[in-house]
């Protein structure tokens, strides 16, 4: 079991078409654990934010940790689910399904520029970049270690991390 996960996640809207992308890794090893990359079909980049946020957080169910840590370059959803900022109504129930995960987790959300940590790479994934990602040590992770679907319906492929 891991002491401490950090899930890094990004989304994106190009002509209203949505994609998420997240990055799990295992903070004490440094090893990424997960990838995922998705589509979300048309909306807006903030929703697709939020949606990389749910995705990223309901791929965490399967590992075992004490704590997370999630960062997201999305200033409007840390200080949305901080309380900072009004949520508009088009983003009210992801907003709930995003904070109703995190309540869960226990988890940490931290904003932080697109270039650092895993930023890169959750904002590649979140593109639909195809990439071969290792496990920190050089070697590609063991594709059978990830799952091939996300439940309730956040439709799309994820790039297994490998």
């Amino acid at each position: 079991m891991s002491q401490h996960l950090i899930l890094t996640t990004d989304g994106s809207a190009k002509f209203y078409h949505m994609r998420g992308g997240f990055v799990i890794r295992d903070a004490d090893s440094g090893v990424i654990l997960e990838t995922g990359s998705r589509p979300f079909g048309k909306g807006t980049s903030n929703v697709a934010e939020y949606s990389a946020l749910i995705a990223g957080c309901k791929a965490l169910h399967c590992y075992a940790f004490n704590s997370v840590t999630v960062y997201t370059d999305s200033q409007l959803i840390v200080r949305q689910m901080k309380g900072e900022y009004r949520v508009s109504p088009r983003l009210r129930k992801l907003h709930a399904q995003a904070l109703a995960q995190l309540r869960q987790l226990r988890a940490k959300l931290v904003w932080h520029r697109r270039d650092e940590g895993d930023g890169p790479l959750a904002d590649a994934l979140a593109a639909g970049e195809h990439l071969e990602v290792t496990d920190g040590t050089g070697d590609q992770l063991d594709k059978g270690r990830h799952r091939a679907e996300i439940e309730e319906g956040i439709g799309g492929q994820r790039l297994s991390a490998g």
